[in-house]
């Protein structure tokens, strides 16, 4: 079989002229939004127009995962106290109004670093510890929740039916949203 190379074109675009040290990036699904984040502050670049949105600082608590939803209107935060007696959160902002509308202790442990992921439709996020719960966006009503193993990562399915989770012991399991199995 022979192999077709092909030329492609980049673009670099220089998004960041600010002061802020990030540590992460994630783009939305459809790569209109990208937020930069570290453990204290993140920042929400328009990448359609390439401008910068709501940017938030807590310096009380430690970021460790932090999502654009799809349809831009909502930022996430999974993070916890800074303090000893940590305690784990998770956190919505509106970002029309950049106001914090949720603040809440989810439904599944600590320990491990904690994994979000908004559905396609952003009309739910899921949250992954020690096992998994998943909340109504925006009122972060929960939807379900199981107990289990670490989760390190989540992913919902383009048709939003199915979340995958990546295990701390290296396993990979399906989760329907509609049999909650």
């Amino acid at each position: 079989a022979a192999i077709r190379k092909q030329k492609v074109t980049v673009e670099l675009v220089d998004l960041f002229h600010t002061d802020e040290k990030h540590t992460w990036f994630a783009f939305t699904p459809g790569g209109t939004h990208l937020v930069a984040y570290n453990e204290t502050s993140a920042t929400v670049w328009n990448t359609n127009d390439r401008k910068r949105g709501h940017q938030i600082e807590r310096p009380d608590l430690k970021l460790h995962c932090v999502r654009v939803s799809p349809d831009g209107k909502w930022l996430a935060a999974s993070a916890n106290t800074t303090v000893e007696t940590a305690s784990d959160r998770l956190l919505l902002w509106n970002l029309e109004t950049g106001e914090l509308t949720k603040d809440i202790v989810p439904d599944r442990g600590s320990g491990y670093p904690k994994s979000l992921a908004f559905s396609h439709d952003s009309r739910f996020i899921a949250f992954g510890a020690e096992g998994l719960a998943v909340y109504r966006v925006p009122n972060l009503e929960s939807y379900f929740f199981y107990r289990g193993e670490a989760i390190m990562a989540i992913a919902f399915s383009p048709d939003d039916r199915v979340l995958s989770l990546a295990r701390i012991r290296d396993t990979v399991a399906l989760w329907s949203m509609a049999t909650n199995t």
